[in-house]
């Protein structure tokens, strides 16, 4: 069953961090690191949790007092194939 979620990007040290949470549901917040921006653009795109369109802003997004949000549908399963894990 899709569940409906919000996605934020952090930077961190050495990758970026993706987190996402049900858009309803507290406790429910998944994360998963990536070393590079390709990768992790790659895998958002084809989980389809960003358009063709975000992804090309997400390129070039310069990380300084934000960072971009975004709201999605997806199933809980295809995140846990993909890497992300209960934080």
């Amino acid at each position: 069953m899709p569940m409906l979620v919000k996605m934020i990007v952090l930077p961190s040290e050495d990758g970026l961090n993706v987190v996402l949470w049900e858009k309803w549901v507290q406790g429910s917040m998944r994360t998963r690191y990536f070393a590079d921006r390709a990768t992790m653009i790659a895998t958002l795109e084809n989980l389809r949790l960003i358009t063709s369109q975000q992804s090309k802003v997400l390129e070039d997004f310069v990380f300084g007092d934000s960072c971009p949000l975004y709201s999605a549908e997806i199933d809980e399963r295809t995140l846990e194939a993909h890497g992300f894990h209960l934080a």
